[in-house]
């Protein structure tokens, strides 16, 4: 009889938990219920009173008796996203709630569509931009959904700095003035410029009490950070309005703000608002719907990136960022589907309840419910805040919200006005923003302040990408064991042109590389060598331009040739071992060719044209300018010059014969590899061989040089024991003669002249070398 396994279904629905709710079964050593309520108390206390006073910018929009609507928003959207944040997200120590730049943007969509066209004959235009402004919530989760799912939360990282910054202080300016008339005690006006002519209005206790309160908040922190400052200054300045309505000063000191209406309740929003978007007048509704929806997801991703990140170094975890931004997301869309607003992680909520104790998702989930519980339990008590004291508990808020960088680039412009050519860049872009969006809306200072920002890389990086420009004679320290080359170079070498590429070839580049080009033609060069080893990236413009480029020379009967192009199939992409150090280096030669085959330029061009060396490159030129020059006469002799020591030749070559072995190698075979042990030197009489070494991280081999007849390589192995430090591979039909460590001992003791003389030119082979070397290295500076 078997017994029915229990286990299994448990088992599964247990990992289906965990699945769903990973941080609810995070394992913390030693963990203590206790220390997660000490920090959930600490992180509400931080977190509640922000709220409510971010709930007011929501109520600043919606005016009149729905000003106590905000508070009530801003609270239960606090609670949803906060919710699913911990539920659901991939860090659970992070505490979510509304923020300030979100919730402007949410509020300057509500006060823009209140007063459109589009809402001008519906009953209550505040009620339905209230309800549209609220499915612009939803549309935004849905694209943080989408940038979590498709791991695109890095690209808002991407946004430059001096836009966020700009962002930021327009975010603090337009808290300050929004809070003007209540912190003054007046009466509000359409517009800020009309407090000129009503300053007689000002209630000079009113403003007492602000800027009584502002101070509070600000000062409190130098004095003590045990007790939340905004709390502080929230209870302080509540207590003393209330001193003050007592003893009959309470309209002079403002007033109170409008309790909400009782029957206030988070329900769906109304779908049949909605149909307002198919209307006549739709464009008016969805253009600032799409905008802002796409400001507030991108505020909330990097909101969420930063503080995930900001957290884990705090804690020493490693948190799951997109997870986060997904849950954030749906938490975003619920509260959209709700009529609430929106929220995202908040550093300063998290780092509060962190200092408190916290270390645990019970501490995140615990202040979403005592948020919960103010939310039920303040509504009838919203019509006992003071105006007063909430405008200034704002605009201390958004005193300490202006963004430190900003402030440090000003104090650092001020000191060195001369210096500071990039400094007064930057601030010009953090100043554009931040006049657009008192001007006009946050959505559009953003997508300005952008455009600003690339238009001012493009200008800065269009510069020329020729790094360096030189002839073929400049490379002639560089060769040596050829002396029909050296003899070419040296004659027709400046008939040959090298261009040395770095950095982008594109748009803002390509113009100027075709101008260099067109110089040398001038002068009657049309024999090239582009040198890509340090271009990073190249567009279809620069592609374009290079086959612009090939056309002309080719039109002249010249030829364009490419140095460090690896060729590079698709198949074999990323297939490179090694370190990520030698892969990256690799990276730009391999991926240059993957662009430009992509584009079409390598087919265009032809593949024939393209090398792995510099060296390669410039002897495809060499050829090609050869077969168009006349037939050079040449000296008796002359090609039979040879590197071999003059004191090597005649009897003396024959009788160093006799300790030699005749070795002979058919093209492609190999003399000796890189890393072998040394096994003595070669005399090369015939033929011809390439130097090659080993590209770490890859199969490739670069060759350094050739060698001809009458060379000597491999001269090392007679004095030092240390592995071979370059292959050596016959391109022809090669004959060698080698003499090996016993042959030199024998020739040492037989034949002590010819030892000297041999061991003379080995000395005068490496003073060469050393020379080309020296040559490669002030090259490699220039």
């Amino acid at each position: 009889m078997s017994v029915p396994d229990t286990a299994g279904p448990s088992r599964a629905r247990g990992h289906l938990f965990r699945q769903w709710f990973p941080n609810l079964v995070d394992p913390v050593p030693g963990r203590q219920p206790w220390a997660d309520l000490k920090g959930a108390l600490a992180g509400a206390l931080a977190s509640i009173p922000l709220t409510i006073a971010y709930g007011l910018i929501i109520g600043s929009a919606l005016g009149g008796q729905a000003t106590g609507v905000g508070v009530l928003v801003a609270l239960y959207g606090s609670v949803v996203v906060g919710l699913a944040a911990v539920l659901l997200g991939g860090c659970p120590l992070i505490v979510a709630g509304p923020r300030a730049a979100t919730l402007l943007v949410f509020a300057a969509l509500i006060a823009q569509l209140a007063h459109s066209e589009a809402l001008a004959q519906v009953p209550d235009p505040k009620a339905a931009a209230l309800a549209l402004a609220c499915a612009t919530v939803l549309g935004s989760g849905i694209i943080q959904l989408a940038f979590g799912a498709l791991r695109l939360g890095r690209f808002a990282e991407y946004v430059p700095l001096p836009v966020v910054a700009g962002f930021v202080n327009a975010s603090a300016l337009l808290i300050i003035l929004s809070q003007v008339w209540s912190a003054t005690g007046m009466a509000p006006q359409k517009s800020v410029l009309a407090f000129v002519d009503h300053l007689p209005d000002i209630k000079p206790l009113a403003l007492l009490l602000s800027l009584g309160t502002a101070a509070l908040v600000l000062l409190l922190p130098r004095v003590t950070t045990k007790v939340p400052a905004a709390l502080f200054g929230f209870v302080a300045g509540t207590a003393a309005y209330h001193v003050l309505a007592f003893l009959g000063y309470g309209r002079a000191a403002g007033g109170t703000r409008p309790p909400p209406p009782a029957d206030f309740a988070p329900g769906l929003v109304d779908g049949s608002l909605l149909d307002l978007l198919g209307g006549p007048e739709s464009d008016e509704l969805i253009r600032p719907m799409l905008a802002a929806a796409a400001t507030m997801a991108l505020l909330s991703t990097l909101d969420t990136l930063l503080t995930t990140a900001a957290t884990d170094a705090a804690t020493l975890r490693r948190s799951n960022g997109g997870r986060q931004l997904m849950a954030e997301g749906l938490g975003n869309a619920l509260a959209g589907m709700f009529g609430l607003a929106p929220g995202s992680a908040s550093l300063v909520r998290t780092q509060a309840a962190l200092r408190g104790g916290m270390v645990s998702a019970l501490g995140p989930l615990l202040v979403a419910l005592f948020t919960l519980a103010v939310a039920v339990a303040l509504g009838p008590l919203i019509g006992v805040l003071s105006q007063a004291v909430m405008a200034g508990l704002l605009i201390a808020l958004a005193i300490n919200l202006f963004d430190k960088w900003t402030l440090a680039r000003i104090r650092h412009l001020l000191e060195r006005r001369k210096d500071a050519v990039a400094t007064t860049h930057e601030l010009l872009v953090v100043a554009v923003v931040v006049a657009t969006a008192l001007l006009a809306n946050l959505a559009t200072a953003v997508g300005i302040g952008i455009v600003l920002t690339l238009l001012s890389f493009v200008s800065h990086m269009a510069r020329s990408p020729v790094r360096r420009s030189y002839r073929a004679t400049d490379l002639l320290p560089r060769i040596h064991g050829d002396h029909k080359r050296r003899r070419f170079i040296t004659r027709h070498g400046h008939r040959i042109a090298l261009l040395e590429l770095e950095g982008p070839l594109f748009f803002g580049t390509a113009a100027d590389l075709e101008a260099a080009v067109r110089k040398l033609m001038d002068k009657g060069i049309v024999h090239v060598v582009l040198d890509l080893r340090r271009m990073n990236h190249i567009d279809a413009t620069g592609a374009r331009a290079l086959e612009n480029i090939n056309h002309r020379l080719s039109a002249k009967g010249g030829l364009l040739v490419f140095s460090h192009v690896y060729r590079e199939r698709r198949g074999q992409r990323g297939a490179a071992g090694g370190s990520d150090d030698r892969r990256r280096h690799q990276a730009a030669p391999r991926m240059n060719w993957i662009r430009l085959a992509d584009l079409g330029t390598i087919g265009s061009i032809g593949e024939s044209r393209f090398f792995d060396d510099t060296d390669s490159a410039v002897e495809a030129c060499e050829s090609h300018c050869e077969s168009m020059l006349e037939p050079e006469r040449t000296d008796a002799g002359a090609g039979q010059e040879s590197s071999m020591p003059h004191s090597l030749r005649g009897a003396l070559r024959r009788q160093l014969r006799r300790y030699c072995r005749r070795m002979t190698y058919q093209a492609g075979d190999q003399v000796f590899h890189q890393g072998a042990q040394p096994d003595g030197a070669y005399f090369l009489a015939r033929g011809r061989v390439d130097v090659l070494i080993d590209l770490h991280g890859t199969e490739r081999k670069l060759r350094i040089q050739s060698l001809t007849s009458g060379a000597i390589f491999g001269e090392l192995g007679l004095i030092d024991a240390r592995p071979r430090s370059a292959s050596i591979v016959a391109t022809e039909p090669t004959t060698c003669y080698w003499m090996d460590a016993t042959g030199f001992e024998r020739l040492r003791q037989e034949q002590p002249a010819a030892t000297v003389s041999l061991i003379s030119d080995i000395a005068l082979i490496f003073a060469e070398r050393l020379r080309a070397n020296a040559a490669m290295l002030a090259e490699m500076e220039k």
